[in-house]
């Protein structure tokens, strides 16, 4: 919740005046629970639900890292959300590897976005990835950039700011009333 990655990304929802939520899975920060790495998409599915009936808006998913994976993973059980942002999407950790079969029924708009020298997932590798998603979805590497995207910040929140402005605010006017809550990880 607290990590630059996500403070940084939520800023730009925030300077456009959306609602937005980040919050920490189970057992990471002051949370109860163990953090085991497979039941993190539920934490990430109530982030969802809540926000969703708090606020009776549609609802962007973004998540960093491991929280992309639970992203990628909550968003098919929630209907409100009308799109996604996968910052420094994993395909592989020194325990674990990752595959994201559900973006073969994807139908959101998402950006992926990542950094060239991404340590846990090559451009090659994560265009592979998400290539199923490619109709719905944007894949976008940053130059020079790694996993934190560390001394490219600016270009990141760059990145969103213009794919929200070309994609998420030309949606039907439910989507756009007063613009979407977002939920970050």
């Amino acid at each position: 919740m607290h990590n630059k990655v996500v403070y940084h990304a939520a800023r730009v929802f925030r300077d456009l005046g959306w609602p937005t939520l980040r919050f920490n899975f189970r057992g990471v920060g002051l949370s109860e629970g163990a953090h085991d790495g497979l039941a993190e998409s539920e934490d990430f599915l109530a982030a969802l639900d809540w926000l969703g009936a708090a606020l009776h808006l549609p609802l962007l998913a973004a998540g960093f890292s491991f929280g992309a994976a639970m992203m990628l993973s909550a968003v098919p059980q929630q209907q409100d959300v009308a799109a996604c942002l996968a910052l420094g999407l994993p395909l592989h950790s020194p325990n674990q590897r990752y595959a994201y079969p559900q973006l073969a029924d994807w139908h959101l708009p998402t950006l992926f976005l990542s950094g060239e020298r991404d340590v846990f997932a090559s451009p090659m590798e994560l265009a592979a990835a998400v290539k199923p998603a490619s109709v719905h979805a944007r894949l976008q590497i940053l130059p020079d950039s790694d996993h934190f995207f560390t001394g490219h910040l600016g270009a990141m929140q760059d990145a969103i700011h213009a794919w929200v402005h070309r994609e998420i605010l030309p949606l039907p006017a439910r989507a756009t009333t007063t613009g979407p809550a977002v939920a970050e990880q």
